[in-house]
This record gives structure tokens, C-alpha cells and sequence, in this order.
């Protein structure tokens, strides 16, 4: 007999980016319980921080959508590099017509994760003062984050 308690989540993802939200849509629709934060207020990634005057994607749609048939059969775009307004928006068609709202939680950070060895899971500590259980952490924080290197000893070779 075990005395392992089951986590509240399979998996938590952090950052409601373009890879987060697509792992959201694949994680769920293959029966994980996930749940996405997101210290943003609402999905988009860097498309929510990234609001300046001009601010717009250097590549053309549709290279810069999700290749899912019900997204994209839904979606017009209203040029071939939209600006910030617009994939916000975009964001937003994906959540409603993939349905992930119920699995997000947004304005809510992630101010720390401790990987307890016992139960073999994470426990996430998140702004909101709620603590989060997992058996899966999946950091979906985008190449333009500031990445934390460990001091692990011999990690340089």
C-alpha cells in the first residue's frame, strides 16, 4: 500500500504563449487533467506584454497560427504581419473555439516550485497564496525570458 497522495494536476504548465496554449489543447484532449498559469492577465505570451506603438510580427500569417483545422477555419486575418491589437484577439479565438478557459488561470504568477522527492511531485506556490500539486511542470516561458541556470556542480561538462 502506498502512502502517495494524488496530485491536483497531471501536469501545470507556466506561460499561455504559443506553446503553452498548444500544449493545453493537446495535454487535455488526450485526457490529462492540466492546468496553464499565467501572470498575464490574459493569453497571448509575449502578445500581452508587447503592446508599444507598432509592435507587429516579422512573420506573415499563416506561417504565425496555429495549424488547427477549427482555429484557423474560424479566423480571418486583416493583414499578412498583424500587430499586437490583433494577436491578441487571436489568442482569445483560441481559447473560446478550443474551449481552455476552464483550465487557465490568468493574473496569477508562479512564485516558486520545489520538487518534493517523497511524493514525487511539484508543489507550486503561485501569487494568488494558493499552493498547486503535480506530477508534471511544463515551463512554456518563450525564448525571449530571462533563462536561470542552476549552479549544479560539473554542469559545464
Amino acid at each position: 500500500m502506498s502512502n502517495r497522495v494524488s496530485p491536483d494536476y497531471d501536469a501545470v504548465i507556466v506561460g499561455a504563449g504559443f506553446s503553452g496554449i498548444y500544449l493545453l489543447h493537446k495535454l487535455r484532449d488526450a485526457g490529462f487533467n492540466v492546468l496553464l498559469v499565467d501572470a498575464a492577465a490574459q493569453p497571448g505570451g509575449i502578445w500581452y506584454w508587447n503592446c508599444y506603438p507598432g509592435a507587429r510580427v516579422d512573420s506573415q500569417v499563416p506561417l504565425y497560427e496555429f495549424s488547427i483545422p477549427e482555429v484557423w477555419k474560424s479566423w480571418a486575418w486583416s493583414e499578412r504581419f498583424p500587430g499586437w491589437e490583433e494577436l491578441r484577439a487571436y489568442f482569445r479565438h483560441v481559447c473560446d473555439t478550443l474551449d481552455l478557459w476552464p483550465m487557465m488561470r490568468l493574473g496569477s504568477g508562479v512564485r516558486g516550485a520545489h520538487y518534493e522527492k517523497e511524493t514525487k511531485q511539484w508543489r507550486l506556490q503561485l501569487d494568488s497564496d494558493k499552493t498547486v500539486s503535480t506530477r508534471f511542470l511544463l515551463p512554456a516561458l518563450g525564448f525571449a525570458s530571462k533563462p536561470y541556470v542552476p549552479n549544479f556542480p560539473g554542469l559545464e561538462d
